[in-house]
């Protein structure tokens, strides 16, 4: 550890994880140029408070340990990941986190979502399955959600696709038709544990702008679980890529790409739908970025990657403010994608950037509801006409 204190003046990310720490050196705050620090799978009980003197970082991931208590935390965090932790309740710590965006809860003990918590000014990406407060929901998702079940043996895998935290993808011949098979490992990820991400998947139902399920595997050999879906044209494309550490919470765009602004407009509108649908249904994306999008060249789009998704709470209040969380994640896309937009009909553009602003409000309660956004973008798309 005291060779990591000597690169004081450089060190700006740091992964101490998969060891068998249990506390950091008091001077670990000498690190003042550290701003992201991974310290999974270790056995933290106590969030180390000399994390909080670190004043340059903004993000945490201390995900896997065994941690009980958060006492301080630093003042310009943005991105705090405890997933697959024994935390019982949410310290009030966090909510003096004004600046944090991103918060990842999954698999904790946590009996109690907080009110406070879903005011916060800047908190725009949460996920929170796997924790007492959701048991009845999450357990009674085979009735709630009935699905098909496809057997195993009735799969031809052809060829793998890809490969993520959560899982496997494959494609597939199922029937006449070629799918998408994805294969969940089983393991808990940043976002959460595999089978909430599927269970969340399934809470969705059927909508134009969301990757459609067929259904869940039955009778696979090793007993593992996966969802059968459709098979992607190869002319869809990421609207993004992932944050880097430089962006932290925003995505990295392609700068040479450049879209029409009909196009983009149809893209927005089509997210907006899926949004509305998801909490109609009951269910938050938690992971609303440009990466986990897919449009082709006409601006149909597809909203993909459930691992982050949670089912809403019952409470009525609750559920209006994990709405205005989630607008809150659209704003800052709805800027992104207008910022890869050919510039035409500039006093639309305008009104839009204006949208932009009141969905990211620190104001939560002012921001517009979903059904609000839809319409207005709805009376933006006869302007560009096809154009």
């Amino acid at each position: 550890m005291l060779q990591i204190i000597d690169l004081a003046e450089t060190l700006e990310s740091l992964d101490l994880s998969n060891n068998q720490l249990t506390s950091l050196p008091d001077d670990f705050h000498k690190l003042t140029r550290l701003k992201t620090i991974f310290i999974s799978n270790n056995k933290f009980s106590v969030l180390p408070e000399v994390l909080s003197k670190c004043t340059s970082l903004t993000m945490i991931v201390c995900r896997g340990n065994q941690l009980r208590e958060i006492k301080v935390l630093p003042p310009n965090l943005q991105w705090l990941t405890l997933t697959n932790n024994d935390l019982e309740e949410l310290p009030k710590e966090i909510g003096q986190c004004h600046k944090l965006q991103k918060l990842l809860l999954a698999g904790n003990r946590i009996k109690l979502l907080p009110e406070w918590l879903l005011q916060m000014p800047k908190l725009s990406w949460l996920g929170y399955s796997g924790n007492p407060f959701l048991e009845e929901k999450e357990k009674n998702i085979d009735d709630t959600y009935p699905i098909a079940e496809i057997p195993w043996d009735t799969l031809k895998i052809e060829k793998k696709l890809g490969e993520g935290a959560s899982g496997v993808v494959s494609r597939a011949q199922w029937k006449d038709a070629q799918v998408a098979v994805k294969l969940f490992k089983g393991a808990m990820t940043s976002d959460g544990l595999p089978a909430k991400e599927m269970s969340a998947h399934i809470g969705t139902g059927h909508h134009p702008n969301i990757i459609r399920l067929s259904g869940k595997i039955s009778r696979h050999p090793e007993k593992k679980k996966g969802l059968v879906m459709q098979l992607i044209d190869s002319e869809y494309k990421s609207v993004a890529g992932p944050p880097s550490f430089s962006t932290c919470t925003r995505d990295v765009y392609d700068e040479s790409i450049r879209i029409s602004f009909a196009v983009s407009l149809r893209m927005l509108a089509g997210v907006v739908s899926a949004l509305r649908h998801l909490h109609e249904k009951g269910v938050t994306h938690g992971d609303l970025y440009g990466h986990n999008l897919l449009y082709n060249k006409e601006g149909d789009i597809l909203l993909g990657d459930f691992g982050a998704a949670s089912f809403i709470p019952t409470s009525t209040s609750q559920a209006e403010l994990l709405e205005k969380i989630e607008v809150r994640a659209f704003g800052i896309l709805l800027d992104e994608v207008l910022s890869m937009s050919h510039v035409s009909e500039q006093r639309t553009k305008t009104q839009l950037y204006e949208l932009s602003s009141r969905c990211v409000t620190e104001e939560v309660a002012k921001r517009p509801k979903f059904k609000d956004i839809e319409d207005e973008i709805k009376r933006f798309q006869p302007e560009v006409g096809g154009k």
